[in-house]
């Protein structure tokens, strides 16, 4: 199938496909896939903030595991270790509310059957 665009057209849809890192066919495609069925750029944004949650909740452990070492040593809890306790709990609720979300839009395992 070919879709010719109007120039207008052209200069909104080129950058909208580059700046979403797929072709402009794709972007097409996608655009055009019915409500509720999870699109593959939608799959890319949750992969993107899962990757960032995971980071952060990577982040929030070193620091939960250096006020664990501090408190050992000096037999005390240090001061900060309620909020990287908070960050911990709060990250990794997130990265479950994303799995969920990223095995509802069909983004399992590449190994996993599919219906």
């Amino acid at each position: 199938m070919k879709v010719l665009l109007a120039p207008e057209e052209e200069a909104w849809v080129v950058p909208k496909a580059a700046a979403e890192g797929v072709s402009v066919q794709r972007l097409l495609v996608e655009s055009a896939m019915p409500e509720g069925r999870p699109s593959l750029l939608a799959r890319r944004a949750l992969y993107r903030e899962f990757l960032a949650v995971a980071r952060d909740l990577h982040g929030a452990c070193v620091n939960l595991n250096q006020l664990t070492h501090i408190a050992h040593v000096r037999r005390d809890i240090p001061s900060g270790a309620d909020e990287v306790l908070a960050e911990v709990r709060g990250a990794g609720k997130r990265m479950a509310e994303l799995a969920a979300l990223l095995t509802a839009a069909g983004g399992g395992s590449r190994g996993e059957a599919r219906r």
